[in-house]
């Protein structure tokens, strides 16, 4: 399967230091089979699918090319988050909860991990040295240090197979 990974800062960043096609560790025993550059199209049409799809409906808007605007609403999404976990915990029994086969608990992994539910990926430096990015969890813990009003730029923007 193929998504893509988005570098987001809170800096504008020169071309020479957006996420590449090579920044991140590749192939067998890590979590991109590969990765590869798309298209300035196709880099327009994922930004604008990233805001007006994947992330929580009126938190973000995107104001030009390269550039979104945090809108605020973490506070509210938090407590949303937290009774999904909440209900999703309900379903975990002394039965199940040990289960590697157990719905529930995969049910609850993926959700603390991936509270957006997208396979898109997320790269919150602003340098090219870290050889990873990271699922939504991490990008929404970095949102709720924001204000709103904050402009984020976006920086490189690379296809993944895993």
């Amino acid at each position: 399967m193929h998504s893509k990974i988005f570098q987001i800062t809170t800096k504008r960043l020169e071309k020479n230091r957006f996420l590449n096609e090579f920044t991140l560790e590749q192939g067998q025993f890590c979590i991109y089979d590969y990765c590869k550059w798309i298209s300035q199209t196709e880099r327009e049409i994922q930004i604008d699918n990233l805001v007006m799809y994947a992330l929580p409906k009126g938190m973000f808007r995107r104001i030009a090319e390269d550039e979104i605007m945090y809108n605020g609403g973490i506070e509210q999404w938090s407590k949303e988050f937290a009774d999904r976990i909440k209900e999703t915990v309900t379903k975990i029994t002394a039965e199940n909860v040990i289960d590697p086969c157990c719905p529930a608990v995969a049910e609850l992994i993926h959700l603390i991990n991936n509270p957006l539910d997208t396979d898109y990926n997320f790269y919150l430096h602003e340098d090219c040295k870290e050889p990873y990015a990271v699922e939504s969890l991490e990008f929404m813990q970095f949102v709720s240090q924001l204000k709103p009003g904050t402009i984020l730029y976006i920086g490189g923007v690379i296809d993944y197979h895993f």
